[in-house]
């Protein structure tokens, strides 16, 4: 009995309270897990540093960062970014010229960002740029910005169209020469904003195959819509046959023709491209041979224009010449 009442005084002494003593604290078990912890800061000096040779905005953000939050996924961050990028040109026009090409390639891909506030911010970013640079200076990226605006002009958000006419105003007003090099890309995607093909394959070659395009739950539909695109077909057209004018005004300075030619796939057609190509040459020199030996050199310079003679300097001057100044092999 003694044996057993000893175990189990041992087991409930696991489970018995501790009495604290006065002036005493209670003692730590030996499981418990210290959550205490230090900490001390690392100063590393280079990152501290700042890059004062980069032009900033008034936030302190170069054009690289700038350029890196144009593709963020939040719109609003976007819109600040396209404002940062025109307060640091305001405060240093030099960058323009010198990220000509990134401008460009970012700003014309927001011409379908899908939040309007981009694309208002961009549209306002290159015109401000536009009288900046020359024409000479955009022409070999126009055709980055051409690109973009057609995808804007055939978008399926009417939106996005409408602000596609904002940015053809802008290029026409400082670059029409540019636009107008890229004619057959443009008109048809005027046409497809007010009309729509009809009939298809099976329509007849005399039916018309276009037809006005008409939906009232739509902003692309009203009369005023269309007068927007049809004045900016008109300013389109303008610019076209003034481009052409000083084309032809150049080439006429220059005392340069400037030939039609029309042909068909049947027959083959020749064409001058440069000037007396169609004529012989007419060769005329006074140049004759002459003997080199100085037995020769007497007889005139009418000597070797006689066959016999010429064939007995080949044999008696050229190849014995040739034969003295053979080289040797070892």
């Amino acid at each position: 009995m003694g044996r057993s009442a000893r175990k189990k005084k041992e087991k409930r002494k696991d489970f018995q309270k501790v009495k604290l003593k006065v002036g005493k604290k209670k003692a730590v078990p030996d499981n418990v897990t210290d959550v205490n912890f230090k900490s001390r800061a690392i100063h590393l000096k280079e990152q501290l540093k700042t890059d004062d040779t980069q032009p900033t905005n008034q936030r302190k953000q170069n054009i690289q960062e700038l350029f890196t939050h144009l593709n963020h996924y939040n719109a609003s961050m976007r819109q600040e970014s396209v404002t940062g990028l025109k307060d640091l040109f305001v405060r240093h026009p030099n960058q323009i010229s010198i990220h000509l090409s990134n401008i460009i390639e970012h700003v014309s891909s927001l011409f379908t960002d899908k939040d309007s506030n981009v694309r208002t911010a961009a549209i306002g970013l290159l015109q401000f740029i536009a009288p900046h640079v020359a024409a000479n200076q955009v022409m070999p990226f126009f055709s980055i910005l051409n690109s973009h605006l057609c995808c804007a002009m055939t978008h399926i958000t009417e939106d996005i169209q409408l602000d596609s006419l904002k940015v053809l105003d802008l290029t026409l007003q400082h670059f029409p020469t540019l636009v107008t090099k890229h004619s057959r890309q443009l008109l048809p995607n005027f046409v497809d904003q007010i009309s729509r093909q009809s009939g298809g394959k099976a329509a007849s070659v005399d039916a018309p195959t276009r037809a006005l395009t008409i939906n009232p739950s739509s902003k692309l539909s009203s009369q005023k819509w269309r007068a927007k695109v049809l004045q900016r077909l008109c300013q389109f057209l303008q610019a076209l046959l003034v481009t052409k004018d000083s084309t032809e005004f150049q080439a006429s300075e220059n005392g340069d023709t400037v030939d039609v030619v029309q042909w068909s796939n049947d027959a083959p057609v020749h064409v001058q491209l440069y000037m007396y190509t169609n004529t012989l040459p007419n060769v005329t020199s006074s140049f004759t041979l002459r003997p080199v030996s100085s037995t020769n050199q007497d007889m005139g310079s009418e000597y070797l224009t006689n066959p016999d003679d010429l064939l007995n300097f080949i044999h008696n001057d050229f190849l014995q010449t040739s034969i003295c100044h053979k080289p040797r092999h070892r």
